[in-house]
């Protein structure tokens, strides 16, 4: 995705998160500090929990 200018210059990002709940299909987290990683943190602990409980994510269309 594009990042804007300012985004680049203050260090942050925006996280966006793709769920599988109808009513709320995705999550935008706006300017979150780079530094933080957020998303590679969230995205761990989904994998982790998949992996635990041993399920995984199907698309039907």
């Amino acid at each position: 995705t594009r990042q804007p200018f300012w985004e680049r210059a203050f260090g942050v990002e925006n996280v966006q998160i793709n769920t599988a709940d109808v009513s709320t299909p995705f999550v935008l987290i706006d300017a979150v500090p780079k530094k933080i990683g957020l998303g590679d943190k969230i995205r761990n602990a989904v994998e982790n929990v998949r992996m635990q409980k041993r399920v995984r994510e199907l698309d039907i269309e």
